[in-house]
């Protein structure tokens, strides 16, 4: 028998192998395989026929004409400004089914994600699912827009950014780091230059999705510079169905905006609240010889001030969106983590999440700045504990610190926790902030 030569060999080898993928390999095999387009991309998928978050990070850049790897500086986007268009009316009308997509955190099958994602218990770690979730809304929001003016094959002249996310509610216990994760999100209201999108997530668990939270992320829609906001298309319902989701929206957005209107930093709390301050500042004063600079903490209670933690971070390349500013997913899960801690400290056992009433983004944050986040424990309620976390930046190249982020998480602990106790009037107004959200999480 005549001796096979290396690339005789290397030939039967792939065709074998080839053979086996597509014979042996039925959740990978041509039948099981499906394509997603967009704009004429395409895309091959696993069974499910949903993109992986990785296609989805692929896609973005594809559609912000950014490079995967190191690049010193963002690329000059100025020539994109003029296929922005003048106004909303110079754009067609969308519906929300037109937003609608998916994505796979496929944890079940590719190992080397598990470690990204675990917990020291082996459950999935939070703070990173909600960093894909904020990633994903600006996935949505360019998937919404649809700009005539734009040329084939060009990167988008809008810039997606971050404004705001509230009323994420946990309902589920964690999933093991093993179960598939999947992302769905639609945009169900828009404004002249904003989309609120709703991000569900679920787990797989027995071949069944299970819906774990769902979070609504108010975008705001900037030109290609960052200078000013960009008109997006108008929403439209395309179904009776669609038609309840936008009114549902509109009624949360009225909501939210009343919430901002008796804002504790713009409004004197109310009576009630007056005489809630109040009765903490009684609670610890010795009675017997009251005088305001001596303060003592009553039995069962823990000081505001003792709850706090403080770190701070430099943030890197990595860290960096599309647009070369930082992240604001890897923000959110510094922030959640950070307060987890707080809470975990505070109650002596470990916390769950259970619900993030509001997050806001005031400002960009450049890479060359230096972060310092605060949290500590401003309310508690039985089982319950409210924790804020603020973000401050200092600015090396103006010299100047200034508030970027806040954040409100809700924790639950295994038993009741103990009270905590303000000091100064700006400690009570974080309690009765913090009150405030409790309430709102109650509701």
């Amino acid at each position: 028998m005549s001796r096979l030569t290396m690339e005789t060999r290397l030939r039967i080898f792939n065709a074998t192998k080839e053979t086996i993928y597509h014979y042996f390999s039925p959740a990978l095999s041509c039948k099981n395989r499906s394509l997603y387009r967009r704009n004429g991309e395409r895309f091959t998928h696993m069974a499910s026929g949903i993109m992986t978050m990785k296609e989805v990070n692929s896609t973005l850049h594809k559609w912000m004409g950014t490079r995967i790897g190191w690049y010193p500086q963002s690329r000059d986007r100025t020539h994109l400004l003029k296929f922005l268009p003048k106004s909303q009316e110079e754009l067609p009308p969308r519906s929300i089914k037109d937003s609608f997509a998916e994505a796979i955190i496929p944890l079940s099958s590719e190992p080397r994600l598990q470690n990204r994602y675990v917990t020291a218990i082996g459950k999935l770690r939070m703070g990173r699912v909600i960093e894909d979730m904020d990633f994903f809304s600006v996935f949505v929001a360019l998937k919404y827009i649809k700009n005539p003016l734009q040329k084939e094959d060009s990167p988008t002249p809008y810039t997606i950014v971050t404004a705001a996310v509230d009323d994420i509610e946990y309902i589920f216990e964690k999933p093991d780091v093993t179960s598939d994760v999947k992302l769905s999100g639609k945009v169900v209201s828009v404004g002249k230059s904003s989309l609120s999108i709703i991000v569900t997530l679920s787990y797989k668990m027995n071949d069944k999705w299970s819906q774990m939270t769902k979070a609504n992320f108010l975008m705001a829609a900037r030109n290609s510079t960052l200078t000013e906001p960009a008109f997006v298309n108008r929403l439209e319902p395309s179904s009776p169905e669609e038609e309840m989701e936008i009114k549902d929206a509109l009624e949360q957005k009225m909501k939210r905006s009343e919430r901002y209107k008796s804002s504790l930093m713009v409004f004197p709390p109310s009576v009630e609240e007056q005489k809630i301050i109040h009765e903490n500042f009684v609670k610890s004063v010795d009675l017997d010889d009251p005088t305001i600079n001596k303060r003592i903490l009553p039995p069962g209670f823990v000081w505001t001030e003792d709850t706090r933690l403080n770190t701070c971070i430099f943030p890197h390349p990595e860290n960096r969106n599309h647009h070369n500013t930082v992240f604001g997913g890897y923000l959110m899960r510094l922030a959640l983590e950070l307060a987890w801690m707080t809470a975990f400290t505070h109650s002596g056992q470990r916390p769950s999440l259970r619900y993030v009433s509001n997050i806001t983004f005031k400002k960009p944050v450049k890479l060359n700045s230096f972060l310092k986040i605060m949290s500590q424990v401003i309310y508690t309620f039985e089982y319950y504990m409210q924790i804020a976390v603020y973000i401050e930046l200092y600015d090396m190249s103006s010299n100047k610190v200034l508030t970027t982020n806040s954040f409100h998480f809700t924790y639950e602990a295994n038993e009741p926790v103990k009270p905590v106790m303000p000091k100064t009037y700006h400690e009570n107004i974080l309690y009765l902030l913090g009150r405030r959200h409790m309430a709102n999480f109650k509701r």
